[in-house]
């Protein structure tokens, strides 16, 4: 789970939509389709995305998780070119 801000995404003069930033960890579902489903969660707005894209994982990993995952492999190649 993550926090952004709701920001606004001038697309005219005229139009203007909300856009919520994703983290670069999900860089790979740009220019994939998705369903925007509205819902609630603990009584407050919410939004299902579900985009046109087999999951990788079947969990989805935080971004620490993705940065800690990064570090071991960063130390894994250090150990193996030491010995």
């Amino acid at each position: 789970m993550f926090t952004c801000k709701v920001t606004a995404h001038k697309a005219s003069k005229t139009r203007v939509y909300p856009s919520i930033r994703l983290p670069k960890e999900y860089g790979s579902i740009i220019g994939k389709s998705a369903e925007i489903i509205p819902t609630s969660h603990e009584g407050k707005q919410a939004f299902l995305v579900v985009v046109d894209q087999e999951s990788v994982h079947s969990v989805l990993t935080s971004p620490l998780e993705a940065r800690v995952e990064n570090l071991e492999k960063q130390l894994a190649v250090l150990q193996k070119s030491a010995s």
